[in-house]
């Protein structure tokens, strides 16, 4: 069932915030790191939204 939910992400079917609804911020920001190219910026706004329960 994740692995659908993360691909309706990855496709753009869902928002990031959608997908934090159904598997949790932890999870979401997992997948989103798997999404997004990682540069300093983002790898810092997801140091932030992990941070922040």
């Amino acid at each position: 069932m994740k692995q659908e939910i993360a691909n309706a992400f990855y496709d753009d079917d869902i928002t990031f915030e959608e997908l934090k609804d159904l598997v949790g911020h932890e999870e979401s920001a997992n997948f989103r790191l798997l999404k997004e190219p990682l540069t300093d910026k983002f790898a810092d706004e997801v140091a932030e939204e992990l941070a922040d329960p």
